[in-house]
């Protein structure tokens, strides 16, 4: 059984989500990573821009690796999954 990595979002970016080339560099970092299975805590996130949400869906669906969020506010969720519907991905 494969391991899971988990991740703290904001110890590698910070509380506010806001450029898309900061998630294309969070996923190059994510995909260097041994482990297939992967969780990004959200946990004191308080902002993430359209911009971001839409490079972080973009690379989520590249990476050969299974992401899982966790500890996502209402806010953030809201944004993420109207991100995820226009990609096609429900």
């Amino acid at each position: 059984m494969d391991e899971t990595q988990k991740i703290k979002i904001n110890d590698h970016i910070n509380s506010s989500l806001e450029l898309n080339s900061a998630a294309t560099e969070f996923f190059e970092n994510v995909n260097q990573l041994s482990e297939n299975m992967i969780e990004i805590d959200f946990e004191n996130i308080i902002f993430m821009s359209r911009a971001f949400t839409q490079e972080y869906v973009a690379q989520k669906i590249k990476t050969q690796k299974d992401i899982k969020e966790v500890n996502i506010s209402k806010d953030i969720l809201l944004i993420l999954r109207m991100v995820e519907k226009s990609f096609g991905i429900s």
